[in-house]
């Protein structure tokens, strides 16, 4: 009688066990959604990306973007929107672990980690942790300050956020409607060339003799014209002693440009102290020679 009593009183407790779990609630990747990070990037106010000892703060200003600081300057709208959409497509669906040994393991913590500091109109904040990508990439690592739980969710790379500051900077810089434009001069090494826009073609005027231009560098200049972006800032030189090689004149626009040297060739626009630095192909598109052959 004995030997039965056991398998008896074993399969008991399994199913007293097994009513147990099926009771007992548990949480669905919503719940976790919910409990972890969403956002209407429509009503961010400010982004501060703080990684080990920098911090960069993005502030919407009357719907436009600028850096607040480390510096003040326009920012990229094309950086800000990327920055946004990933704020947005973060999607959790458990946790891994709250050990709090693991946390520099899965990159979510000061010295690894990227902590995202997020304040809505509204002056709510969030301040979570984006760690590493898992090994094949398709997943990304994250914690709230203030929890020690760590998520598994789709990959959002912090690569997106990890930039120094003049990577979110406004880099155009000059920017016009190519359709409109109908005229320009550029004076180089002494000589004004008036360039002109008739019907189709465009001429150009050297100390009043009229020749047709090239148009594929014409359109390469009128493509600059459209949108110049530059490669990067220089903070240190003062415009108002650049002396530039060409001076650009469209409308009510200078834009001055100058060869440092072989690798170095800067632009800067007339009125405003940023000293751009540009490509040796912008420079050359403007010293290019563009009567037709």
């Amino acid at each position: 009688m004995k030997k039965f009593i056991l398998p008896i009183i074993v399969l008991l407790v399994l199913a007293i066990l097994a009513i147990y779990l099926s009771s007992k609630p548990v949480k669905t990747t919503d719940e976790v959604d919910n409990n972890f990070f969403r956002v209407d990037t429509s009503k961010v106010a400010s982004i501060e990306i703080i990684e080990k000892d920098k911090s960069i703060t993005l502030k919407r200003d009357n719907g436009e973007w600028n850096i607040s600081s480390p510096i003040n300057y326009s920012a990229d709208k094309n950086g800000v929107k990327s920055a946004l959409d990933k704020l947005a497509s973060i999607r959790v669906d458990n946790v891994i672990s709250n050990n709090v040994a693991k946390q520099k393991k899965f990159e979510v913590e000061d010295s690894t980690g990227i902590l995202l500091k997020i304040t809505t109109n509204d002056g709510k904040n969030s301040e979570f942790y984006i760690g590493k990508s898992s090994e094949d990439y398709g997943r990304s690592y994250y914690r709230m300050k203030n929890s020690n739980d760590i998520y598994v969710g789709n990959n959002t790379s912090k690569y997106v956020f990890s930039k120094d500051v003049n990577k979110w900077r406004n880099k155009i810089i000059i920017e016009n409607n190519k359709d409109d434009i109908t005229g320009f001069s550029i004076e180089k090494a002494g000589q004004t060339y008036l360039f002109a826009k008739d019907s189709t073609e465009w001429n150009i005027d050297v100390a009043g003799k009229t020749t047709k231009a090239d148009k594929p560098k014409v359109d390469k200049v009128l493509n600059y014209f459209a949108k110049f972006n530059c490669k990067d800032f220089n903070d240190s030189l003062d415009a108002e002693t650049i002396s530039p090689d060409i001076l650009v004149k469209l409308n009510n626009t200078q834009l001055m440009l100058k060869k440092e040297s072989d690798s170095k060739f800067w632009a800067v626009v007339a009125g405003n102290k940023q000293v751009y630095e540009i490509s040796k192909a912008n420079y050359d598109a403007f010293d290019s020679e563009f009567s037709a052959k």
